[in-house]
């Protein structure tokens, strides 16, 4: 290692490509593994570096640059570094565009250059039996998300799956958000990546308050110019621009709604369990085991952008042990084990409590950081009979508590009947804050 000018040297494992390979350069990442774990990240680091250079050297190592010298401080002799190829992602197990009804059954997948199953503007794809797992030798399997699905108008059904050592999130399912550039000067809008239908829902969000300002339905679609139009003119006054941070027409009949994850197993990767945008949707019977960022997020991606609120989502029976231990997870806003929350343009908390009408029961979480639930800009939520413990010690943020139950700037929350065991002190099973409306708990047993 070289501390001052931010690099480090690599010996590649016998059978592995050399650093230096075409399909390593693109993206210019890596990850720090745990040491003893296949698959695991690294504690307490970022859960990726991003690297400038990789130059080759005698006796078959390899310098790697690093773009923010800095982040030296997470490497140490002996670590296991991962350097993914996505030049060519979207070659991934499955992928299905425009499609219904696609079936992935009894699949064992050990490599993929991107997400193992992958579904845009599809209905109704199943996921069933499939396994995704670390060869023996190996300290991951795929580089992308397990299942990641695109606008689709009838979500997936994934169950009886197991998604082990992964690159990123084990599901990711999601609206296309529509940028809106300009205003439009005779009623129709131009929308090249929009699969809309006359009458479908669309709400307009803008990211930099996070305020949802109005909701429309499409009164007509020129398929052949690729134009839609709405049921009323847009508001006045929008600061529309061609960024990230312009509002955004979201189609909710397309957020993948009637998804059914159930009786799966996520463990030991990097990223998230599940990242959810959708309606209508069952979250069942799962476990989740060593997955480094939160196991369950129920939150908009203003930045990529990938979706938008979740609305009518039951949670309900998984089990939950020892996730959410990188770094971007010890510092970021709305860590939890389960998180449900709705973020603006540069992830703070949204001013609009989108994020409604969802069930948290009966779901056992272990070893959990910072928090076990978390509630942000969410409105019309039970958190029911769920089991809370912990008989670990560990590093807190400086000048954060954990709490087991954290929640700002939400309304109609009820918190009833769950119990908690921990052996650090923790004061109380929630914490409150000012910005939320009504907030009610009842037969709630925090242990010793």
């Amino acid at each position: 290692m070289q501390p001052a000018v931010g690099t480090f040297d690599v010996q590649i494992e016998p059978g592995f490509a050399p650093l230096d390979a075409p399909h390593l350069r693109e993206p210019d990442i890596g990850f720090l593994k745990d040491r003893n774990v296949p698959g695991r990240q690294k504690p307490d680091v970022p859960n990726f570096h991003r690297f400038t250079s990789v130059t080759r050297l005698a006796g078959g190592l390899f310098r790697v640059k690093l773009t923010e010298p800095g982040q030296i401080r997470d490497f140490a002799m002996g670590d296991h570094y991962v350097s993914i190829g996505r030049a060519h992602a979207s070659g991934g197990v499955v992928w299905a565009n425009l499609s219904k009804q696609v079936t992935c059954q009894n699949i064992i997948c050990y490599a993929s250059p991107g997400a193992n199953y992958v579904a845009s503007a599809c209905d109704a794809l199943n996921v069933l039996s499939c396994q995704t797992k670390i060869r023996a030798g190996r300290w991951q399997s795929t580089n992308a998300d397990g299942v990641h699905c695109q606008s689709n108008r009838i979500g997936p059904w994934i169950e009886n799956c197991l998604f082990e050592g992964m690159g990123d999130d084990g599901v990711n399912v999601y609206t296309l958000p529509f940028k809106l550039t300009a205003y439009p000067n005779d009623g129709w809008i131009p929308g090249a990546e929009y699969h809309g239908r006359t009458g479908d829902r669309l709400t307009l969000f803008d990211p930099t308050p996070g305020r949802i300002l109005d909701t429309f339905h499409i009164a007509g679609v020129d398929a052949a110019k690729r134009l839609f139009r709405l049921d009323k003119p847009l508001p006045e006054g929008l600061a529309l621009k061609d960024d990230k941070l312009t509002p955004s027409l979201c189609n909710q009949e397309l957020s993948c709604p009637y998804a059914v994850i159930r009786n799966n197993v996520f463990k030991d990767y990097r990223g998230r369990g599940l990242l959810i945008k959708s309606h209508w949707s069952l979250i069942e019977g799962n476990r989740f085991e060593g997955v480094s960022n939160g196991a369950i997020q129920v939150v908009n991606n203003c930045d990529v952008p990938e979706g938008f609120q979740t609305e009518h989502l039951a949670i309900r029976n998984n089990q939950i042990t020892d996730c959410g231990y990188d770094g971007i997870f010890k510092t970021a806003k709305g860590m939890a084990a389960i998180s449900v929350y709705l973020t603006d343009g540069r992830y703070g908390l949204a001013q609009s409590r989108g994020q409604r009408d969802i069930l948290i029961e009966n779901n056992t979480i272990a070893q959990w950081r910072r928090s076990a639930i978390y509630l942000g800009s969410t409105q019309q939520v039970q958190v029911v009979h769920n089991t809370i413990t912990n008989n670990r010690t560990w590093p807190a943020r400086p000048g954060d508590l954990d709490v087991p139950i954290r929640i700002e700037n939400s309304d109609q929350i009820e918190i009833t009947a769950n119990s908690m065991r921990d052996t650090r002190p923790v004061k109380s099973l929630t914490s409150v804050d000012p910005s939320c409306g009504s907030v009610k708990t009842h037969g709630n047993t925090p242990g010793p």
